[in-house]
């Protein structure tokens, strides 16, 4: 079997850390916690992960695409729509 290093999640809401959304809303959504979580609950409403792309363009506008914060926000989006 080739090694999946990602666990399919079905809500990204159901797998954030206290910590992760805390980090999430502080540096990507500059302290807006009602905007983090709107994206949330709207990305695990989404078909699949092209949808989720093109959802995140619009969202994204001023996210510091380097950051740790991104990339691990990211990676969550990615487990979400893994495909098994």
């Amino acid at each position: 079997a080739v090694y999946n290093n990602f666990q399919k999640i079905n809500r990204i809401k159901d797998h954030l850390t206290i910590n992760q959304k805390f980090m999430f809303t502080k540096v990507l959504f500059y302290g807006d916690f009602e905007s983090f979580s709107r994206t949330v609950d709207d990305l695990d409403q989404l078909p699949d992960m092209d949808a989720a792309m093109q959802y995140l363009e619009k969202q994204s506008v001023n996210w510091d695409r380097e950051s740790r914060e991104f990339h691990e926000f990211m990676e969550m989006v990615e487990k979400r729509f893994a495909s098994s």
